[in-house]
């Protein structure tokens, strides 16, 4: 009995290890099976296509730390100035958000770029060859800002923030702070990203010698981005809703030489030399909402047709007091004083709204390699309303109407494209201004007209990042609405 029992815990042992060892050896080949799966992949930090280069800015900390601005100045070939805006490699750049044209130029760009922080791009686009698919008023080039739309199937939370400090003649700081929300569930994905943007700085200027001026600048950013995204079978339902607020504030202390009026009838000006001191203040809230219906085809995914409609609401406050003018006229022997409080001396807004209808179609095409074709229309209307301390000086129009067909292909290292948009635009408006106590209205001159703009593109990829491009196509430049602005003064003296 002994010998039975002592055999028996004998064979249970060595089942036992032997069923461990086995588990282990299959661990082990489960685990090495695990690790020969996993792929790592990288983005290209700029990808070159035949029509724009893309710069990604998810991946690379040098870009997205620090507002959007700052980051764009790092991108090679890219210039931005507060008179000329934009510019890439000596083009001037209309600026796109999402797909969509900001209508924003100079001081206001830059006031809008720095209130968004650079952590909330996820790549910019520099379409160099704009083609039908873009307006035919986008000009030389269009930069496209891509914001993060990533969606998880789990609840993320995503916080990030930044300070930043000079000390060149005083503490100036700079600060960013964003939060990101996002998740998926059965019904729909949702997405809300808010932040705040802080900023300190400092702008010296020499107006032609008879003006120098230094401002101390603080800006304030805020905005909040919201989407929801429904998934219909095979199709897309997505609803965006974004504010952005900007608010700053400019001190500015003045000096120079003026001619100032000193009496009338007649007008008598006299040369004064001058210290001033001034305090203005900037007020943006910028609104969209955009609807997109994304259809998808169960039997080629690859056909795409979009339809979407955006409305955009865009209200900008800015005025000017001064605090003091003084000095000494410098035609006088005894030094005759010269000292007045000018008060307020801007006052300005305007109220932008946009809104817009387009629908695009894709598919592929058996052409060569490979190729595609693109085409669609668009309908828009813009109204652009200023007014000067309560009086209405633009009221401005437009209405556009246009379609496009573009064709895309590759052939061993040559890459093609070829369209044509057509285009309708019907401009007018009013403008007003007061002479002498009296209110004088005049029409613009109204502009009707319907183009055709053809654009055609051929690249040669010779090797990785080199290449030879050649391109033609038509476009005609119209004035952005920013840019009509007769209140687009921001700083008034003595002299300017």
């Amino acid at each position: 009995m002994k010998k039975t029992i002592l055999a028996l815990s004998i064979a249970a042992s060595t089942f036992s290890f032997a069923q461990e060892n086995k588990d282990n050896k299959d661990t082990k080949i489960k685990e090495k099976e695990i690790e020969a799966v996993v792929m790592t992949k990288t983005k290209k930090a700029v990808e070159q296509k035949a029509d724009r280069t893309i710069f990604d800015f998810s991946e690379q900390s040098h870009l997205n730390n620090g507002n959007v601005l700052e980051g764009i100045k790092k991108l090679p070939g890219l210039v931005s100035t507060d008179i000329a805006g934009m510019m890439y490699q000596g083009k001037i750049l209309d600026v796109y958000l999402n797909g969509r044209p900001l209508n924003i130029t100079s001081n206001e760009l830059n006031s809008f770029l720095e209130g968004m922080p650079a952590n909330s791009v996820e790549k910019i686009e520099v379409i160099t060859q704009p083609g039908a698919e873009f307006p035919a008023t986008s000009g030389g080039a269009i930069m496209n800002i891509i914001t993060n739309k990533n969606v998880n199937k789990y609840l993320t939370a995503t916080y990030s923030g930044n300070y930043n400090f000079s000390d060149e003649d005083k503490l100036r700081s700079r600060t960013s702070n964003s939060l990101n929300l996002n998740a998926r569930n059965k019904l729909f994905g949702w997405q809300l990203s808010v932040g705040q943007n802080y900023r300190e700085s400092m702008l010296n200027s020499n107006q032609d010698n008879l003006m120098f001026s230094n401002t101390d600048r603080i800006g304030r950013g805020y905005f909040a981005k919201s989407g929801l995204t429904f998934d219909l079978g095979e199709d897309r339902l997505l609803l965006n809703y974004d504010i952005y607020h900007n608010k700053n504030t400019n001190y500015t202390g003045s000096n120079g030489l003026a001619d100032i009026l000193f009496s009338e009838d007649p007008d008598v000006y006299r040369e004064v030399s001058f210290n001033a001191f001034d305090a203005a203040r900037t007020n943006n809230l910028r609104q969209e909402g955009v609807v997109t219906y994304q259809k998808r085809f169960a039997n080629d995914k690859s056909k795409k047709l979009d339809f979407q409609f955006g409305y955009t609401k865009s209200d900008s406050k800015f005025g000017q007091d001064n605090i003091f003018r003084k000095g000494l006229f410098t035609d006088s022997t005894v030094g005759e004083p010269y000292n007045f409080t000018a008060g307020n001396v801007l006052q300005n807004s305007s109220d932008m709204r946009i809104a817009n209808f387009k629908v695009d179609y894709s598919q592929p095409l058996k052409i060569l390699d490979e190729g595609k074709v693109s085409f669609g229309g668009l309908y828009e209307k813009q109204n652009f309303d200023t007014e000067s301390k309560g009086l209405t000086n633009l009221e401005y129009q437009r209405q556009t109407a246009s379609t496009y067909l573009e064709f895309q292909a590759k052939l061993k290292k040559f890459d093609f494209i070829a369209g044509a948009r057509v285009e309708n635009y019907d401009i007018s408006g009013v403008t007003r201004r007061d002479s002498a106590n009296t209110i004088i209205q005049r029409d613009l001159i109204p502009f009707n007209k319907f183009k055709i703009f053809p654009n055609a593109s051929v690249q040669y990829n010779v090797m990785k990042q080199v290449y030879a491009v050649a391109n033609y196509n038509k476009k005609i430049n119209l004035p952005s609405i920013s840019a009509l602005n007769p209140n687009n003064s921001t700083f008034q003296g003595p002299n300017t």
